[in-house]
């Protein structure tokens, strides 16, 4: 019998990877017409480590009917490709408490800088809300993979498995150093732009993805994690989008209008700002 790694062999031992999953991602982005950067890397201030995420995907914002409003809004999402072999599940819908800190809840940042004396022009309009809260979603608290106790057990046991787990940090550290890097020029910017930039942690799932609401356990494509952490010495809870690889294009397209529509409404204020009609 014959050891040799021959090139089926290779493709099965791929299949069970994350690799292939992570290829067909880069493909449909670059399809859907949007900036894609495979394997970005990002300084890990904590290991003083360089480290690797598999994709920064950035929408393509510009548009002729924009030109000359001064305003751009934009996500940038900080993809993650996990494979899992068995079902990854959300439990425990989050119910808002007065401790929550949900100004990280969707890593922003914003120009001009904010005021403390004046305030600023976002505020309480009906736009800055919008970047802090789901509307109209659950938000999991906890979430889970599955895995047999013993190699050939029969027997099922529920953990965090370290490769999901490390996925969802890296995701959410690299947006948090995103935004952190973006504030220290948009807080002071050189032009009159009126921007709101934002960074979304997503884990595209290749296998299954369920949630448990009421004791029923459903399958789903979307799913949304509250993730705990602390940075730069504070505590902070950063929303996780859990997606389905086939969910993908249509969450990053609604997000497009979702922008789209957070955009106008900084339109329209900034004309009334400056007192056009």
């Amino acid at each position: 019998m014959s050891d040799a790694l021959t090139p089926e062999l290779m493709l099965e031992v791929l299949k069970r990877s994350g690799y292939l999953l992570e290829s067909r991602i880069i493909s449909m982005l670059n399809e859907m017409g949007v900036f894609v950067e495979p394997n970005a890397s990002y300084f890990d201030k904590k290991t003083g480590v360089s480290r690797e995420i598999d994709a920064l995907v950035e929408l393509h914002r510009f548009n002729q009917d924009r030109v000359g409003t001064q305003v751009c809004v934009k996500t940038s999402f900080v993809l993650e490709a996990v494979n899992n072999p068995s079902p990854v599940l959300v439990m425990t819908p989050y119910k808002w408490a007065p401790l929550t800190n949900e100004m990280d809840y969707i890593p922003y940042c914003y120009s001009p800088g904010h005021d403390e004396n004046d305030g600023h022009p976002f505020d309480y309009q009906g736009v800055m809300p919008e970047l802090k809260l789901p509307v109209g979603e659950t938000l999991f608290c906890q979430y889970c993979g599955f895995s047999r106790k013993k190699q050939h057990d029969r027997d099922w046991m529920a953990s965090h498995p370290d490769d999901l787990y490390g996925s969802i940090k890296k995701a959410v550290e690299y947006a948090l150093t995103l935004r952190d890097e973006s504030e220290k020029w948009m807080a002071n910017p050189s032009d009159a732009y009126w921007r709101i930039f934002k960074w979304r942690p997503v884990i595209v799932i290749g296998g299954e993805l369920y949630q448990m609401k009421d004791q029923k356990i459903e399958s789903v494509t979307q799913a949304k994690l509250r993730f705990n952490l602390h940075w730069e010495g504070d505590e902070s809870s950063v929303i996780v989008d859990f997606v389905s690889e086939k969910a993908l294009p249509a969450f990053i397209e609604v997000t497009q209008s979702e922008d789209d529509e957070i955009e106008k409404k900084l339109i329209r204020l900034k004309k009334s700002e400056m007192g056009e009609p």
